[in-house]
């Protein structure tokens, strides 16, 4: 369960860091809201690019996570298992971790749906 321990904090870290993040789009936000009053198009716009903005911080947050991580530092040795393929996760061709960026796009799917819905229901309304 070692190799499934960086994705853990990754993710931890995400989580963590997401906070301060949409917090300061939201007051960003606000604050540009406070201003556009009377633009509800232009704030509408807005509000779909700060919540497009948060996911895509999030990622990159993860990402950077992962890979401070998941790579070893200079100077350290990892002890790998003499045999991998006895761990019972990653045995046999139907290991889950081939199939990632799958997980990861069904996470973000409702996320994304929201924002096309959104920016169809801006074209209907248009």
């Amino acid at each position: 369960m070692n190799h499934l321990l960086p994705i853990a904090q990754s993710l931890g870290w995400t989580i963590v860091h997401s906070l301060w993040q949409i917090a300061l789009i939201w007051l960003v936000f606000n604050l540009f809201a406070w201003r556009l009053q009377r633009h509800n198009n232009t704030i509408y716009l807005f509000s779909l690019a700060a919540m497009s903005g948060a996911v895509v911080w999030s990622v990159c947050t993860f990402a950077e996570a992962y890979r401070r991580l998941a790579l070893p530092a200079p100077g350290l040795t990892l002890a790998l298992p003499e045999t991998p393929a006895a761990d019972p996760v990653f045995a046999g061709p139907a290991s889950w971790r081939g199939h990632l960026l799958l997980y990861l796009m069904l996470a973000l799917s409702p996320v994304t749906l929201f924002n096309l819905a959104a920016i169809g229901g801006l074209s209907l309304n248009s």
